[in-house]
């Protein structure tokens, strides 16, 4: 038993050393291959490169939370992805809340009193009902047409009417009755009061105070106009001024539109901090800042280190744009990731092959030993995601 298993690693490390040799040698003549024509061939690789860099310029950053942060093909995802198919859009018409699959899209307004006194004033009401004429009548957007849609041409459809949960607040009728304390809590005409008046306080059935009111705007799911209305909302809110109230608001698109500035927020920091490992590398690798030999100058080294894993992971992600795939933050820790794991590695070994070989054998070596620092790269990466 011993034998043959002892038969078998012996003939799995045969193979593993043939696999090996067989691409340690491949790497080798293409070392010998550049050597011939270096200056060719680097700039035949820059073209390249900056060819497959234009698709930068269909760049486009996957901002979903849901994507970004819920396992890929989950039971969850596969459910709602097959409610979606089978059952019709509910915005359409008869809406209700609990038929949506996810959190659907709207916009949210939240009015509170100023220094949170209680909002029971015709003054709170006045200004409640003008926040609301200004999100249905002033926010709008431009179809290709030139033609206006306002939120009634965007807005889900429950009864008729466009679905705004908590307009029960809106109406006369309950301002009167809260004005005279003969609003019945938690219940009110069928509506539950809880989830829309904040700080709420009531005594035997009936709401004595509160001092806020969140107002939800459910839009259509399936509507490509949807999407736009939402931005325009949250460009215009903006403009919108109150005296006695103060109000905040967001949209089924705000923690994603957050990422994205986030993300586009660290553009600066990231241009500084390869300015400073480029010249951390260059000064760092530099033995002496007298010698001139470009052929194992250093600070070329060092210059090549950084540059080179800039053209190709700004190749790779121009390519992956320019057919489709969209951009997430975390792939932004790449150029980290392999200027930390490959160069001052391979600037140490470099001296190293620079002492025992010829000028003559420096790139096919090299190449050599670009093989094997990938697999220390693939290896460590591996259980640093494992470790994660």
């Amino acid at each position: 038993m011993k034998e043959k298993e002892s038969k078998k690693k012996d003939c799995l490390r045969y193979c593993y050393r043939r696999y090996e040799g067989a691409l340690e040698s491949a790497f080798g003549r293409l070392g010998c291959a550049i050597n011939t024509s270096p200056v060719l061939i680097m700039i035949s690789c820059i073209f390249v490169n900056c060819g497959f860099m234009v698709g930068l310029l269909r760049l486009v950053s996957e901002n979903d939370v849901e994507v970004l942060y819920t396992p890929q093909d989950s039971q969850s995802s596969k459910d709602r992805a097959f409610l979606k198919s089978h059952f019709p859009d509910p915005t359409v018409q008869n809406f209700m809340q609990y038929q949506l699959p996810d959190f659907g899209r709207y916009a949210d307004v939240i009015v509170m009193s100023k220094n949170r006194a209680s909002m029971k004033s015709n003054v709170f009401f006045e200004e409640l009902r003008e926040i609301d004429n200004f999100i249905k009548r002033s926010v709008f957007i431009t179809g290709n047409n030139k033609t206006l849609s306002f939120f009634k041409d965007v807005c889900a459809i429950q009864f008729g009417h466009c679905s705004v949960f908590g307009d029960v607040v809106l109406t006369d009728q309950f301002e009167q009755d809260f004005l005279s304390n003969n609003v019945t809590f938690p219940s009110y005409n069928g509506t539950f009061l809880t989830p829309v008046l904040a700080s709420s306080d009531s005594k035997n059935g009936l709401l004595l105070s509160a001092n806020g009111v969140k107002l939800r705007y459910y839009l259509r799911q399936k509507d490509t106009f949807s999407s736009q209305w939402e931005v325009d909302f949250l460009s215009k809110i903006l403009e919108f001024k109150t005296n006695y109230t103060e109000f905040s608001y967001s949209t089924s698109e705000s923690l994603g539109i957050e990422l994205e500035k986030n993300t586009n927020g660290d553009i600066l920091f990231f241009s500084l901090t390869f300015t400073i490992m480029l010249t951390y590398a260059s000064f760092a690798s530099a033995s002496s800042l007298l010698e001139c030999n470009n052929i194992a100058n250093r600070i070329l080294l060092g210059l090549a280190g950084v540059l080179a894993p800039i053209l190709a992971i700004g190749s790779a992600i121009g390519f992956v744009s320019a057919i489709g795939i969209q951009f997430t933050s975390i792939v932004g820790v790449m150029p980290f990731l392999v200027i930390g794991n490959y160069y001052f590695l391979f600037n140490h070994l470099f001296n190293y092959y620079q002492m025992f070989y010829p000028s003559s054998q420096y790139v096919d070596r090299q190449m050599v030993l670009l093989h094997f620092l990938h697999k220390i790269m693939y290896e460590k990466q591996r259980s640093t995601v494992y470790l994660v």
